[in-house]
């Protein structure tokens, strides 16, 4: 009997040491029991912020796997947004070790289990992970092999509680209190919701709740998931077509044209298509059309002072839909402005967002409206860059330098480095849009959404018409003026850049100094 007792008390410690082993092992191998979809809660931002926290924390932790350090900076490179992100719920189920186990589950393995982990990860749909570019440190300078990061965490708190600094976490779970406007001189990955990306859930109306520049990406569970514009998507062939923007080593643009060339025209002349010297206007730089003008008198009182109808009517009256306004340009006008629109280094690039509206002439009616995007890095904001960043941004489509005679009293000095937009606007029928335009440009920042709003007018002149063929003007006559309440979608978090009302009497292009609007100065084109 007593040595059964042995031999039991001895199968019993054999079974519980076992247990205890097979539960340590477990512990520590992937949980292989992850779902491929999750189910996206709604959650309050207090909820959310827990919840980016908590997964920053278990990032932390879990970068202390090369595995996991390598795939983050592979898919950051990608730079998927056009910024060196990486979309949680855009590449969880890729495969990200030799074990061919998902980026889910490897990071599952440090929460305390994988329920947990699954509830906070649905908490957060726009859920991302930032590799900032640095001066001193970068997705591209990364040594995965040996370099285990801080990643900090982007919470309401920066907004609503207006603190100065940012939680950061190391792999033993120490929390750090950073500056978010000194940049950190080694790699740090930054946890925060992804402002380029827009959702919209099935449930609540789907695409018909999506804005109408959002492009779709993917769909996930109830929600469908959007580039917020179309400057948002990382498309190489789209950039390098961009750059039209007919600019010859940094000198303002020539056509070889003179006024010589039409000096057998005979005036005075009444005749719209003489006037405009047999097609001669749209060739022409804008500050030759001004100079031109003013030099013949005949022409400027046909043209009645606007350059833009020069360039938008053929010589023989009729509107060319093929001229758009182009907003070419811009530059933030001081490094204080500059810091106004960055949250720092913890932002990634610059989100730069113009709203050009367009309401048209006849009362009653709504506005036509174009949203467009430009992303750029933080330091080709800065109004003096070392030639060396210069020149690679330059290479880069990135920013123009231009420089240019200032004793040409023809073009004003646009001298320096100006960040390049490229980007259209509408087609300036004053017959469908009357004579002003409307632009406002925002910082975007992820955020509580809010609406503001802008009173926009707009008329035409009955004396407008005079030698004028438009397609808009069929049945038009005499004068007409219209009044409406602009409407813009933005967020609390965006900082508003300036706004402008465009007439169409002004001048274009070189032919006038910079528009300037506070934060920023910016340069149109009609071509």
């Amino acid at each position: 009997m007593k040595r059964f007792c042995i031999i039991q008390t001895c199968y019993y410690y054999s079974l519980i040491i076992g247990l205890s082993l097979f539960i340590f092992s477990c512990k520590n191998e992937i949980q292989d029991a992850v779902p491929s979809s999750i189910s996206f809660q709604e959650s309050s931002i207090g909820e959310q912020d827990f919840a980016r926290t908590k997964f920053a924390k278990i990032l932390a932790k879990a970068l202390e796997n090369k595995d996991v350090r390598a795939f983050i900076k592979k898919e950051s490179l990608k730079m998927f947004d056009n910024d060196y992100d990486v979309l949680y719920h855009g590449v969880k189920n890729k495969i990200a070790d030799n074990d061919h186990h998902t980026f889910h589950q490897l990071l599952s393995n440090y929460a305390d289990n994988s329920e947990e982990f699954n509830s906070i990860v649905s908490k957060l749909p726009k859920l991302n992970i930032l590799v900032p570019d640095l001066s001193k440190a970068n997705a591209k300078t990364w040594d995965t092999e040996k370099m285990i990061p801080l990643v900090a965490v982007s919470n309401s708190e920066q907004e609503v509680k207006g603190i100065n600094f940012v939680r950061a976490y190391n792999s033993k779970g120490i929390e750090y209190k950073l500056d978010p406007f000194k940049e950190p001189e080694e790699v740090t990955l930054v946890v925060k919701n992804n402002e380029r990306i827009e959702i919209t859930s099935n449930a609540k109306g789907g695409r018909t709740n999506a804005n109408t520049e959002w492009v779709p990406y993917f769909a996930q569970g109830d929600l469908q998931f959007y580039f917020s514009g179309e400057g948002f998507i990382n498309n190489s062939s789209k950039t390098k077509s961009a750059k039209t923007n007919n600019v010859v080593n940094g000198v303002l643009p020539s056509y070889g044209l003179s006024f010589t060339d039409y000096s057998n025209i005979s005036f005075p002349t009444t005749d719209f298509g003489i006037a405009l010297a047999a097609g001669y206007w749209p060739l022409a730089p804008e500050y030759s059309l001004k100079y031109f003008v003013n030099y013949i008198p005949e022409l400027n009182s046909i043209n009645r002072g606007s350059i833009r109808k020069s360039v938008y009517y053929k010589k023989d009256g009729t509107l060319n839909q093929n001229v758009k306004e182009r907003l070419m340009y811009v530059r933030f006008t001081s490094d204080a402005a500059l810091a106004y629109a960055s949250d720092g280094w913890l932002e990634g690039y610059l989100d730069l967002q113009c709203v050009i509206a367009m309401l048209k002439v006849r009362p009653g009616e709504d506005f036509d409206k174009k949203v467009t995007f430009k992303s750029i890095p933080l330091a080709a904001g800065y109004t003096n860059l070392g030639q060396t960043t210069k020149q690679n941004f330059i290479d880069n489509n990135i920013l123009t330098q231009f420089d240019v005679n200032t004793s040409n009293s023809f073009a004003y000095d646009v001298r320096g480095t100006w960040i390049n937009w490229f980007d259209e606007g509408f087609n300036w029928s004053p017959f469908l849009y009357g004579d002003q335009m409307q632009y406002v440009f925002y910082e975007k920042d992820d955020g509580a959404e809010i609406t503001e709003e802008y009173t926009v007018n707009t008329s035409i002149n009955a004396n407008f018409g005079i030698g004028i063929k438009d397609l808009f003007n069929v049945g038009f006559s005499g004068s007409s003026t219209n009044s409406q309440k602009l409407t813009i979608k933005t967020t609390r978090a965006s900082q508003q850049l300036g706004e402008y009302v465009m007439t169409y009497g002004q001048d274009i292009g070189f032919a006038r100094s910079p528009i300037g609007i506070g934060q920023l100065e910016f340069i149109v084109q009609a071509k």
